[in-house]
């Protein structure tokens, strides 16, 4: 909480179409060089903002982003590397679906004004993967990036988050995305996603119960997609299961 107004220039509480909407209409607002956004849940670290504005000075980026705590308190903390993301590819942003390695913690992310004006603002038709979409797009632009591996922030989960009520409908909007930016990929890479996508709806119904946990139905899987079965640890865990019948 911001105990002295004086470094505030501007607030506002009303009304408005959604979450990606309210964010810019706060960037619309900034004047400053360097913008982020920080969800109402979470937070900055003590001198976060000094050791960010360090990194733009001295490595003339245009996009900052890292690693974050993440919990149910600030006690009780654990740290979100997103270890397939360390070197910004846009085959990485787009398996955002599949895997918490390949998230970029919004929370963690620093931008110039200029990026944000060459890119444009949030897609406010998206209300879960709106910081996902505008990342690709920045990537895209091909900027400067600097990967902060120091935690400067806190992710606070609990049971009334967004992300936590939403999840299926998180992921369905990230598939939405990968597909609509695949055609900036290499065909490989874009053939290794679409079996990625596959394999985790069929995982999602083998874990809802839509699909049957017998084994002549994994192995199905197996045969129709080896390398995205037999390299998943929770797939691998459903045949233990189905062989020992645990």
């Amino acid at each position: 909480m911001v105990q002295d107004l004086s470094y505030l220039s501007y607030w506002i509480s009303e009304s408005d179409r959604g979450q990606s909407h309210a964010i810019n209409k706060g960037w619309e607002k900034c004047t400053g060089n360097y913008l982020a956004w920080m969800n109402s849940d979470d937070c900055y670290l003590a001198n976060a903002l000094r050791d960010v504005v360090k990194i733009f000075l001295e490595c003339k980026c245009d996009f900052i982003y890292g690693t974050t705590y993440i919990g149910s308190s600030i006690r009780e903390k654990e740290i979100i590397e997103g270890k397939g993301i360390k070197n910004f590819k846009l085959k990485a942003l787009l398996k955002f679906f599949y895997s918490v390695d390949y998230i970029i913690p919004s929370q963690s992310v620093f931008m110039t004004k200029s990026i944000l004006e060459q890119i444009g603002l949030l897609d406010e038709n998206l209300h879960y993967c709106m910081d996902l979409e505008l990342f690709i797009r920045i990537r895209l632009a091909n900027p400067m990036f600097y990967r902060n591996p120091k935690p400067i922030c806190f992710y606070r989960i609990h049971n009334m988050t967004k992300t936590s009520i939403h999840n299926q409908s998180m992921r369905n909007e990230a598939i939405v995305i990968a597909k609509k930016y695949s055609h900036h990929l290499q065909k490989q890479d874009w053939l290794k996603i679409s079996n990625l996508i596959l394999y985790s709806q069929y995982l999602s119904e083998y874990c809802s119960g839509l699909r049957e946990k017998d084994i002549k139905s994994l192995l199905k899987t197996v045969i129709e997609l080896p390398y995205e079965s037999l390299t998943d640890t929770r797939f691998l865990g459903l045949i233990k299961r189905a062989l020992f019948n645990i």
